[in-house]
C-alpha cells in the first residue's frame, strides 16, 4: 500500500487526475451494467423520446397507442437529451454511463476549483473520494432519470458559488456560468431554480445591492426568454395557464384526492400505496388503492372521512377508473380542508416536520441502491436475500444519520451564535461570512422541502438527491477540518 502511495505521489499532475477519474468512473459503470436502470418514470421518458424520434414531437402514447402532445409540468430537456443520444447510437445503459462520467467530471471541476484557490492536494483527494464514493451519490447514478443529471448541475453550481465567494475571478464570467448552468437545469426540471438562491445571497452580501439587482434582472430576463416559448406551447395544447403542475397525462381530477392523502401520509411508502395505483397509466385502477393507517397518529381506520373515501374508491362501476369525477374531486378537496383545519397549526407543522425527516432519514429508504423490499414482504431469518437488503439499508441509514447529525449540529451552532436582537452587528456579519456554504445548503434544502413536501405534496426522497452535494461537501470539509475551510465558507 505504501509503495502504491509513493508511486502515486511521484506522478505528474495530469496523470494523477486521470487515475482518479477512472477510479471513480469505472465502479459506477460496472454498477450500471449489472443492475436495472429503469423505473416507471424512466420508461415514460424513453416513450417520449421514441415519440420524438417517430415525428410525434414532445408527446406521450395514450391507451389507444396514439401520440398525444404532453403539456403541464414537464420541461423538454431530458426527453430530448435521451432522443439525441439514442439517435447517435447510444443504448439505454450507455446513457446513465455518460451521465456518471459527467457527474465525476463535475466533481473534479469542483476539486480543481479548490486547488486553484490554494487547498492542499491531499485534502482534495480525500474530499473527491468521499464525494465520489458516497453511498448517496453512488446509488441513483444507475438510473435513467432526471435526478442524476441535476446532480451534475448542483456540483457545478456549488463550484461557482465558491468562486463567487472567493471573488478571485471576474464577476461577469462567474455569473454567466451560474446563469447558464441554472437555466439548463431548469429546462430539465423547473424546480431547479432553487440553486440560484445561494448565489443571489452571496452577491448581495459580498458585491452590494447594485450588482445584486443587475444579476437578478439579468437572470430573470434570460430565464423568461428561455421558458416563455415553452409556456406558450402549453397553452396551445389546452392548458389555461402555462407551466401548470398537473400534466395532461395524469389521472383525471386527482388533485383533490392527492391533497387529502397529503394531510396524513408520513412516509413515501404510505404515499406510494395510496397514489401509485392510479398513476400507473397502463393498469391504473382506483380500486387497487391501499390507505395504510397503522402506526399513523394523523389518521385512524375509524375516521369518518376515510370511510367515505373508501366508499368512493370501491364503487362497482365508477365513471372514471383511473381518476375521479369533478364532483368526487370537490368532495376530496373539502375533506382535505377539514383535515387541515382539524390538525391545526401545531399538527400541520408536526406533519411537515415528520414528512421531511422521513424523506431524509427513513431507515428503509434505499437511495437508489437495488435494495427494494415489497410492501407484502414477510421477515424470516431464513430469507437471506431479505436480511441482506435490510442490512445494507441499515448501513446507508447509519451513513445518513452520521451525515445529518453533523449537518444539523452545525446549524444549531450557527443559531446559537447568531444574535437576533442586534441583526446588523459585526458579529452576525462575520458569522454569515464564515458560514455561507452552510446557509446556502440550508436554503437549497429548505426550499426543496417547501416545494416538494409543502406545495407539490410529493413524498419521494429521490427529489433530494441533487441537493445532497451541498450537504456532503459542507460536512466533509468540516470533518476534514482544514484551515482553508474558513476562507471559502
Amino acid at each position: 500500500m505504501r509503495k502504491t502511495i509513493i508511486f502515486f505521489e511521484k506522478l505528474n499532475f495530469r496523470s494523477k487526475w486521470i487515475i482518479i477519474f477512472f477510479l471513480l468512473v469505472l465502479p459506477r459503470i460496472i454498477y450500471i451494467y449489472f443492475n436495472s436502470i429503469t423505473t416507471a418514470d424512466s420508461l415514460f421518458y424513453l416513450e417520449v423520446a421514441e415519440n420524438i424520434n417517430q415525428g410525434c414531437g414532445f408527446a406521450f402514447t395514450d391507451n389507444l397507442g396514439e401520440c398525444q402532445p404532453l403539456s403541464g409540468g414537464y420541461f423538454p430537456a431530458y426527453p430530448y437529451f435521451i432522443w439525441f443520444l439514442k439517435s447517435i447510437g447510444f443504448t439505454d445503459k450507455m446513457i446513465p454511463s455518460l451521465v456518471s462520467i459527467l457527474a465525476i467530471s463535475s466533481v473534479i471541476y469542483l476539486s480543481n476549483t479548490l486547488l486553484k484557490y490554494g487547498l492542499e492536494e491531499k485534502k482534495i483527494y480525500t474530499l473527491i473520494f468521499m464525494i465520489g464514493f458516497s453511498p448517496i451519490s453512488f446509488g441513483y447514478s444507475r438510473y435513467l432519470l432526471i435526478e442524476p443529471v441535476l446532480y451534475i448541475f448542483s456540483v457545478l453550481l456549488l463550484a461557482e458559488f465558491i468562486k463567487l465567494k472567493a471573488g478571485l475571478e471576474y464577476f461577469k464570467f462567474i455569473y454567466l456560468r451560474i446563469i447558464l448552468f441554472t437555466i439548463l437545469a431548469v429546462l430539465f426540471r423547473p424546480t431547479s431554480i432553487i440553486f440560484i438562491i445561494p448565489h443571489f445571497l452571496i452577491t448581495l452580501q459580498n458585491y452590494g445591492i447594485k450588482k445584486f439587482i443587475k444579476a437578478f434582472l439579468s437572470f430573470s430576463l434570460i430565464l423568461m426568454l428561455t421558458i416563455i416559448p415553452w409556456g406558450l406551447r402549453d397553452m396551445k395544447y389546452g392548458n389555461n395557464t402555462p407551466f401548470r403542475s398537473r400534466p395532461n397525462n395524469s389521472p383525471v381530477n386527482s388533485e383533490g384526492y392527492k391533497n387529502w392523502v397529503s394531510t396524513f401520509s408520513l412516509t413515501e411508502y404510505e404515499y406510494a400505496s395510496a397514489m401509485f395505483p392510479i398513476y400507473n397509466r397502463k393498469s391504473g385502477d382506483r380500486k387497487k388503492i391501499v390507505i395504510n393507517t397503522k402506526w399513523n397518529p394523523f389518521i385512524s381506520k375509524n375516521d369518518s372521512d376515510l370511510k367515505e373515501i373508501k366508499q368512493i374508491l370501491n364503487e362497482d362501476n365508477p365513471l372514471i377508473k383511473r381518476g375521479f369525477t369533478k364532483n368526487e374531486e370537490e368532495i376530496f378537496n373539502q375533506l382535505a380542508k377539514n383535515r387541515i383545519k382539524t390538525n391545526g397549526i401545531l399538527g400541520n407543522s408536526f406533519l411537515i416536520i415528520i414528512k421531511s425527516l422521513s424523506l431524509l432519514l427513513h431507515p428503509l429508504n434505499s437511495w437508489g441502491w437495488p435494495l427494494q423490499i415489497g410492501l407484502d414482504a414477510k421477515f424470516s431469518i431464513f430469507n437471506g436475500e431479505l436480511i441482506t437488503k435490510i442490512f445494507f439499508k441499515l448501513l446507508i441509514f447509519v451513513y445518513r444519520l452520521f451525515l445529518f447529525s453533523l449537518y444539523f449540529k452545525y446549524i444549531l451552532i450557527f443559531i446559537r451564535l447568531f444574535n437576533p436582537i442586534n441583526l446588523f452587528s459585526q458579529n452576525n456579519y462575520n458569522l454569515i461570512q464564515n458560514n455561507s456554504i452552510l446557509i446556502g445548503s440550508l436554503l437549497v434544502l429548505s426550499t426543496n422541502l417547501i416545494m416538494f413536501v409543502g406545495i407539490f405534496n410529493g413524498l419521494e426522497h429521490r427529489y433530494f438527491y441533487p441537493v445532497m452535494p451541498w450537504i456532503e461537501f459542507l460536512v466533509f470539509f468540516k470533518f476534514i477540518n482544514h484551515k482553508f475551510f474558513k476562507y471559502i465558507t
